[in-house]
């Protein structure tokens, strides 16, 4: 999963999906379920592709140093923000920890 960037990309992908969601004012007011199942599921993904106890440091760790390697991969979806800070904040939300 390390060698994958797994972590990266999940944090990646939790901040394009939460994009896609919030761009429709209504679609967070029609899909509360599954807008609560997708932040249980990647809570969990990033939780678990965690190794140590301090996850918080882990996440800001990986994506910090894995950013600009993975962000090669989805510059071509030019329609969203992929900043570092912004990556790294959706992610540490996502995993339930403050930014």
């Amino acid at each position: 999963m390390d060698r994958l960037d797994a972590l990266v990309h999940i944090a990646v992908l939790s901040k394009v999906i939460r994009e896609i969601q919030h761009s429709d004012p209504k679609y967070e007011q029609l899909n509360v379920w599954p807008l609560k199942v997708f932040d249980e599921i990647y809570c969990k993904s990033l939780r678990n592709l965690c190794k140590t106890p301090n996850i918080r440091d882990e996440i800001v760790s990986k994506v910090t140093s894995s950013f600009a390697t993975v962000k090669k991969e989805y510059d071509e979806f030019q329609a969203f923000k992929l900043e570092m800070t912004d990556i790294l904040n959706t992610a540490l939300i996502t995993a339930g920890l403050k930014p």
